[in-house]
């Protein structure tokens, strides 16, 4: 025998709670109830109406329920009266029962073993079916019957066996995001992966970062997990205009989304930020501040979102009759002093910049130390616009002209869309362009 011990406030009335203990075997389920009023603890149990627990215990039929046979267990078709518990889905969800702490579920009393989807079916009411895609974040269940079954997982101590899960169902609950391990951390991995946390913590789902090294082929790694089977989607970053790893994940009709845009004419999710906005917004900040020396500090040519930028650049440089001061032999992808010290070998040359567009947060820092070595001053001799993935450059250096880029929001994107893409949404439903903002 099981028990199961919820609080749910009445419906409609102050102070007033029932308690309701469910006692499940393989034949019955029976509950009773208790009222406590403005906080006097007094019981109302009809028990000359209702079974004793003893006699539940030993099958004799509670005339406050009546069962129902679904997906091979059973469920709760009616228990007690309308007034003492509302509705079937009053039960579990925040408007109705307040608070966590306030419903009050407790883990199943077992000897050995822990709780499982049958569990969660037997006390919201539902189809193990819907449980199952309710925990999974499926589209087609509603928010209050995802806010249930969530709570009552969470409150009884639920958690999928992964290796149960896979042997049934194929999958393995695991989400991987491909990330290069030099990937600066100012720049993207730890707001990225808060972003990711949050979306993927609303699901059973669980993150797993597959690492590789710029020395490494970025495909590598991709072809791991889906050759392994070791997860049953993909995040991948730093994506390129004809890139292979797209291509083969295609292919391989792998659920899989990107943090950046191709230039391949497939159809693919992904989430990207506007960088020839923010080149072409850069640029007219610079030009109404009167800067006429404009360069880029851009990322490597090789990725799509270095083409966006320069195209942003060009096009607002000509409407002001400019051309592009050229930064040669550093990109993002440069160390901090090397991006320095080329920055410092343009502020003492005869053509000095006056305005200074970087692509990251790392490579702004490194060039207001070359512009302040240089004896310049940033907002008088000098303006520089650069990219605000958290709130610290305008704290650094209020003189910036800072747009902000929310890695944290792609990440929860990202997360929300692979999900959708795994449960089978049509990837090309899944593309997002952010806009700069200041």
């Amino acid at each position: 025998m099981q028990t199961f011990t919820l609080y749910i406030p009445y419906l409609g009335k102050k102070a007033e709670v029932s308690r309701f203990i469910y006692r499940l075997d393989n034949c019955n389920m029976s509950a009773e109830t208790d009222d406590m009023v403005n906080g006097g603890g007094s019981k109302t149990t009809d028990s000359a109406a209702r079974p004793s627990g003893a006699e539940l215990d030993a099958g004799k039929p509670n005339p406050d329920i009546s069962t129902a046979q679904t997906d091979g267990h059973r469920t709760a078709e009616a228990i007690g009266t309308a007034e003492a518990i509302g509705t079937a889905e009053a039960i579990g969800t925040a408007e109705a029962i307040g608070t966590t702490e306030a419903a009050g579920i407790v883990a199943p009393q077992r000897k050995g073993g822990r709780p499982t989807l049958k569990d969660i079916a037997y006390i919201t009411g539902l189809g193990v079916t819907t449980v199952s895609r309710a925990l999974n974040d499926a589209p087609d269940i509603g928010k209050a019957t995802k806010a249930r079954v969530r709570l009552v997982a969470q409150q009884i101590g639920y958690r999928p066996n992964r290796a149960g899960v896979r042997l049934r169902t194929g999958k393995t609950n695991v989400i991987s995001i491909i990330l290069n391990t030099e990937e600066e951390v100012m720049g993207m991995t730890a707001s990225m992966l808060n972003g990711l946390a949050k979306a993927i913590g609303e699901t059973t789902y669980h993150l797993v970062l597959t690492p590789y090294n710029l020395d490494q082929d970025p495909l590598d790694p991709v072809k791991y997990v889906v050759e392994t089977g070791s997860a049953d989607g993909i995040i991948l970053s730093r994506t390129q205009p004809n890139d292979p790893r797209v291509r083969y994940l295609t292919e391989q009709k792998f659920p899989f989304v990107t943090h950046g845009r191709t230039n391949m004419g497939l159809e693919h999710a992904y989430f990207d930020y506007d960088n020839q906005a923010y080149a072409a917004s850069a640029v007219a900040a610079l030009t109404a501040r009167g800067r006429q020396q404009i360069g880029l500090i851009a990322p490597p040519n090789f990725m799509t979102y270095s083409t966006h930028m320069l195209e942003g650049l060009h096009t607002e440089l000509e409407k002001h009759n400019l051309v592009e001061v050229p930064i040669r032999n550093i990109n993002t992808d440069s160390t901090a002093n090397q991006i320095e010290a080329e920055i410092l070998r343009i502020m003492m040359s005869k053509q000095p910049l006056d305005g200074i567009i970087c692509a990251s947060p790392h490579s702004a820092m490194a060039a207001i130390a070359a512009v302040e070595t240089s004896g310049r001053v940033i907002g008088k001799d000098v303006d520089i616009v650069a990219k605000e993935t958290f709130d610290l450059l305008n704290r650094f250096r209020p003189d910036l002209i800072v747009f902000e880029e929310s890695f944290k929001s792609a990440g929860y994107a990202l997360g929300k869309m692979v999900i959708s893409i795994i449960n089978g949404d049509e990837p090309s439903k899944h593309q997002m362009l952010e806009n700069p903002k200041r």
